[in-house]
């Protein structure tokens, strides 16, 4: 037990240090699995386009298994493009306070053509807060 506290600890620092490089982009930041045969929908909004660099997007997730998800989103950026991606999410670590999750999948930018992108492998992650 003290092992797992120490290297959730350990995780959560370096995560805090270099936040900075380890920041999101083009993908969805999610890295808990739902949980086998169970359905999860996340929506973010960016209202009135406050921050700049932000979109609108819903992601619906399918647990095919407790640590496996497939994984679905329609996202509206800025500059009003779309986009759709799909792909598969692996959680390969589950601390008391970190979840960490692993993803491959494709995005097509609507109304572009030859606009796919792929990304492999993505570093996703969940911080829990402590109950207390």
């Amino acid at each position: 037990m003290i092992y797992k506290n120490l290297l959730s600890n350990t995780i959560l620092l370096i995560y805090t240090i270099s936040s900075n490089v380890i920041i999101a982009s083009g993908a969805y930041d999610k890295g808990t699995a739902t949980g086998k045969g169970l359905w999860e929908f996340n929506l973010t909004i960016n209202p009135f386009n406050l921050i700049s660099y932000g979109q609108n997007y819903a992601v619906i997730s399918y647990g095919l298994s407790d640590k496996t998800d497939f994984v679905f989103y329609y996202s509206q950026h800025q500059n009003k493009s779309e986009s759709l991606y799909f792909g598969g999410l692996y959680q390969f670590a589950n601390y008391p306070l970190l979840d960490l999750a692993t993803a491959f999948g494709a995005r097509k930018i609507l109304k572009e053509t030859n606009s796919y992108d792929l990304f492999f492998p993505q570093l996703l992650y969940n911080v829990k807060l402590p109950k207390s």
